[in-house]
């Protein structure tokens, strides 16, 4: 008769090399704060290299990649009556510099104008998820920032290559097969 020590021991063995043996599914949550997060496809995770630059990424086995950092206001040397929801349109472009001091103003005007040319005149869009707002300045590789309908301590900016809009904001939502 085989004792209930021997018998756990059996059992977690076998329950051991089943997992060994299990293929990866579901989605990996990446966290970029206690705001915002990513789900990525557990499979499409075999053989990515994670790294972080401001915040965590990951680069996939085909070369594509997803990073995130935050946007604050003091990250951005601004003021704190500064309303970050008006950020991604200052920056993409989609919101005029009049109600900007001569400063801000130039600031913004310059860093669109880099993005102008760094993406070689990208499409910038937006798009509604829940709870959010996603705007990309999309070409080659997409820069996107998140804006949060109930927060305005920080914003989520993503770059990556290899996604496009619709892809980006899939990941911000559920992952589905965005990511494979």
């Amino acid at each position: 008769m085989i004792s209930s020590k021997t018998a756990r021991l059996i059992i977690l063995t076998a329950l051991t090399m089943a997992g060994f043996n299990a293929s990866a599914t579901g989605l990996t949550k990446v966290f970029f704060s206690g705001y915002f997060t990513a789900y990525v496809p557990t499979p499409s995770l075999d053989e990515a290299t994670f790294f972080h630059s401001d915040g965590p990424g990951i680069k996939f086995k085909d070369g594509r990649y997803f990073a995130g950092s935050l946007i604050t206001r003091q990250r951005e040397n601004l003021d704190p009556a500064f309303s970050l929801r008006d950020y991604p349109l200052y920056l993409f472009g989609l919101k005029g510099f009049e109600h900007l001091d001569a400063a801000n103003a130039a600031r913004f005007q310059r860093s669109h104008e880099e993005l102008k040319e760094s993406l070689a005149d990208p499409v910038f869009d937006s798009r509604q998820i829940p709870g959010a707002t996603v705007y990309t300045a999309c070409s080659t590789r997409c820069e996107a920032i998140v804006v949060q309908d109930a927060q305005d301590e920080h914003l989520l900016h993503i770059t990556s290559r290899g996604f496009n809009p619709g892809d980006i904001t899939t990941l911000l939502e559920d992952g589905s097969d965005a990511a494979e």
